[in-house]
């Protein structure tokens, strides 16, 4: 693995690591404004997260 690929796995890694989510979200997939950035759902994320 070039070192490169290496320093972009741990930038990822920190990155992760700092979240204050309980969930480790997709690309693209991050709540938007406290909503779930699906069009047809645009739920709280934290009314939903507490529905289950």
């Amino acid at each position: 693995m070039s070192f490169n690929k290496k320093l972009l796995f741990i930038k990822d890694l920190q990155k992760q690591y700092s979240w204050d989510y309980n969930v480790i979200y997709l690309p693209n997939e991050t709540p938007v404004n406290g909503k779930c950035p699906i069009a047809s759902c645009q739920g709280d994320v934290h009314s939903l997260a507490n529905s289950s």
